[in-house]
């Protein structure tokens, strides 16, 4: 059996299709990147929420359509055929394998054996057909989401009796042409700022966060979703903010191909941009599981109005450049650039006390409904019988809260304000995680003299394996408690610890949590 050679590449701010196309597109030797230059959009229709009470049926993302960008920025073509009968099916997954050529196709999560929907739930999932194995009359498919090569599937599994819907690539044999940089950035920021007689869609994102101050019911928006997540409000916050992460990824790619600007200072800001609107969708979230915590949409309104500020002043600074104003690329905002360090044994640290601060409980050894632990506020913890009294790791040692008693045993991230010795300090050190995704964002350090910095902090969510460099310093088990039952959940849970250098020539006295409650931490400590 003859199977294309084409490697599965996924990215985490990259959807299921839009994974398939840049796996061809690199199987060709082509970039697919300018097709997300009408990524970054955003409205809201106020009068649509007025007239339905939901959200989400007056916001949008606003992307483009990436198809025709793909084939005018990078000569691939995608032509998708609709309503085939399953014969005529078969028959173009057959001309095109013959040409050497693969087939984008949709199949049911349901059907998935490797999917997470597997007889679960009904979602279309991308999946392509590399090659055909006669003998055994079977597809052998790629599912570049998954990063999942030869799986063998029947053309019946594959198609239905009619009503089927195939894609087919078609690239261009003449070189890639060269992207006008000015006019993509231009065209990106105008369709922020000018929208047919429309409120520019900063003004909108203020209009929405003035909204979910009041605290609005979620009920509508969430209620008739078995998987909360599918839900078209937390999808489209999704899209916006995947949308940062691909327009970023626009000026990425346009840094390679001109001299004239440096865009890293930029990318660096969408990518912020981006998980702050994940925040934002997390903190939506937890507001419908916790209607009584009004706090949440007062933060996620604030959050959306630091967004508004945040995007405006890159729109600006984008139009700047492309009209020779900036001749460099001055920072947008107080971050730093702040690596992790390498770990190794410290003589002089100073543990910071933050049990006042403890406002989450994410341990418990116990699988009794009556468990207080409530980790991600959906009813899942971390289930240990004999949880640590120390963690340890590489010349690290933290001292922890008695886990399984009834109180609190971790910070779920809101801003605060943690007080610390006044002193220099070369390094902090966090035991934490992060749920319901990965997250990344910024602690404020607040100086002797009174001036501020910013340092870049990111934990991987607690079901995966270290995705920014952490150690793990514990792993076990989760439980899940819906409906008045508690589950164990077999899969692997971890809390990490990451080192982040600091400047040990400045005395801070005192550093501010990010807002973002998917954000946790169980210990620090400080290096001197």
């Amino acid at each position: 059996m003859n199977v294309l050679d084409i490697i599965p590449v996924h990215h985490d701010w990259r959807n299921c299709r839009e994974d398939t196309i840049a796996s061809v597109a690199s199987w060709v030797q082509r970039n697919h990147e300018l097709m997300y230059a009408e990524s970054w959009g955003f409205s809201f229709d106020s009068q649509q929420w007025s007239r339905t009470g939901k959200l989400s049926s007056g916001l949008s993302p606003e992307s483009g359509n990436m198809l025709p960008l793909l084939a005018q920025h990078h000569g691939i073509g995608i032509r998708i055929a609709e309503n085939l009968r399953f014969q005529d099916a078969v028959d173009v997954v057959a001309r095109e394998l013959a040409e050497s050529r693969p087939v984008i196709i949709e199949l049911d999560t349901y059907n998935c054996p490797w999917d997470s929907g597997f007889h679960n739930y009904h979602y279309p999932h991308t999946n392509l057909i590399a090659g055909y194995d006669e003998g055994n009359r079977m597809y052998s498919l790629i599912d570049c989401f998954y990063q999942k090569q030869d799986i063998r599937l029947s053309s019946e599994h594959c198609f239905s009796s009619d009503s089927n819907r195939v894609a087919v690539f078609r690239c261009s044999t003449l070189p890639e042409p060269i992207a006008d940089w000015r006019t993509i950035i231009q065209q990106a920021v105008k369709r922020m700022t000018v929208q047919n007689q429309r409120e520019h869609s900063f003004h909108q994102m203020r209009s929405l966060a003035a909204i979910l101050e009041q605290s609005p019911d979620l009920g509508g928006e969430f209620k008739q979703y078995e998987h909360i997540w599918m839900a078209p409000l937390l999808s489209v916050l999704s899209t916006i903010s995947n949308g940062r992460r691909q327009f970023a990824a626009v000026l990425q790619y346009l840094n390679t191909r001109q001299q004239e600007q440096d865009f890293h200072e930029t990318v660096n800001e969408l990518h912020y941009a981006a998980s702050q609107w994940s925040t934002l969708l997390s903190m939506v979230t937890k507001s419908y599981y916790s209607p009584r915590d009004k706090s949440l949409m007062h933060r996620a309104a604030h959050k959306l109005r630091m967004i508004a500020d945040k995007e405006e002043q890159i729109a600006g600074q984008l139009l700047s450049m492309c009209e020779d104003k900036a001749k460099g690329h001055p920072a947008l905002s107080k971050s730093i650039n702040v690596s992790p360090i390498n770990d190794q044994v410290q003589v002089d640290m100073k543990f910071v006390e933050l049990s006042e601060y403890y406002n989450n409980k994410g341990f418990d050894g116990s699988l009794s409904p009556e468990s207080k632990a409530d980790f991600t506020l959906m009813g899942d913890y971390f289930l240990a019988d004999d949880p640590p009294v120390e963690w340890k790791t590489e010349g690290m040692e933290f001292s922890l809260p008695v886990l399984n008693c009834s109180d609190y045993d971790n910070i779920s991230c809101a801003a605060q304000s943690i007080r610390i010795p006044l002193g220099c300090y070369s390094a902090l050190a966090l035991v934490g995680c992060s749920e319901c995704g990965s997250y990344s964002d910024q602690i404020e350090l607040v100086y002797e003299d009174r001036s501020a910095s910013f340092l870049s902090i990111a934990f991987t969510d607690w079901y995966m394996n270290p995705l920014y460099g952490e150690k793990i310093v514990w792993s076990g088990m989760a439980a899940s408690r819906k409906n008045g039952q508690v589950k164990l959940d077999e899969s692997r849970v971890r809390v990490f610890t990451q080192n982040y250098a600091l400047d040990p020539a400045r005395k801070i006295a005192s550093l501010r949590l990010p807002d973002c409650p998917n954000l946790h931490i169980f210990a620090m400590a400080l290096y001197a």
